[in-house]
C-alpha cells in the first residue's frame, strides 16, 4: 500500500491539485486488483508490482532516473513487465513538455540493464517443465495440463507448451480457432 504515497506525490508533481491527486488515489484504491486481491491472494506479487508502478510514476514525474533504474532492476525480479518503466519515464516527460532527447539516455540504460537482468534470471533458474522426473516430484494439483481426460496427469503436463515462442504460437492458434464473428 506504500504505492498510494508515490501516486499522490506524482500527481501533485505533475501539476494536479490536491483534490485531483486525492481523486487519483481513490480511483487507484477502487480497483479490486490493488486492494481486495492483496488480501485474497497474498502470495501473488500483484500488490508489490502495483506499488512499484506508482513509484515508477513518481520517479518519472520527479526526473529521478537513478531511482527509476534501481526500481526497474528490482522490478524485473517481481514481474518482467517492469521493463516498461522506462517507457513511462519518457511518456511522463513528453506529457510535461520536456524534449524526448532529455530522457532517452536514462531510458536506454534502464532498458539494457533490465534486459540483462531478465536474461540472467532466465539462465540462472533452470526450466525443468519438460523433465518427466522433475514433474513427478510435484503434487498433481500443481500441474498445468490441457487434456483434462488424460489418465496420467504427469504425462499430460509434458504436452503443455512452456517455451515463450511455443506459448505465443499456441495462444494465437487457439484464438484463431475460437474466433467468433460478431453477429
Amino acid at each position: 500500500m506504500f504505492g498510494i504515497g508515490f501516486l499522490y506525490a506524482a500527481a501533485t508533481r505533475l501539476g494536479l491539485s490536491a483534490v485531483s491527486a486525492l481523486l487519483a488515489v481513490l480511483l487507484y484504491l477502487s480497483s479490486p486488483w490493488t486492494t481486495k486481491m492483496l488480501f485474497l491472494t497474498p502470495w501473488i506479487t500483484d500488490g508489490l508490482f502495483y506499488a512499484m508502478v506508482c513509484a515508477a510514476l513518481w520517479a518519472s514525474a520527479t526526473r529521478n532516473a537513478v531511482f527509476l533504474i534501481i526500481l526497474t532492476l528490482t522490478g524485473v525480479f517481481v514481474r518482467e513487465t517492469a521493463l516498461l518503466f522506462p517507457i513511462l519515464f519518457v511518456l511522463v516527460g513528453l506529457f510535461s513538455g520536456e524534449k524526448f532527447r532529455a530522457r532517452i539516455v536514462p531510458m536506454a540504460i534502464t532498458c539494457l540493464a533490465g534486459f540483462a537482468v531478465v536474461l540472467a534470471i532466465q539462465k540462472a533458474i533452470p526450466a525443468w517443465n519438460s523433465d518427466a522426473g522433475y514433474l513427478r516430484t510435484l503434487p498433481s494439483q500443481a500441474l498445468l495440463y490441457f487434456d483434462k481426460e488424460a489418465t496420467d496427469p504427469y504425462e499430460a503436463a509434458l504436452s503443455v507448451p512452456t517455451a515463450r515462442h511455443e506459448v505465443i504460437v499456441y495462444t494465437v492458434a487457439w484464438r484463431l480457432a475460437h474466433l467468433n464473428a460478431p453477429s
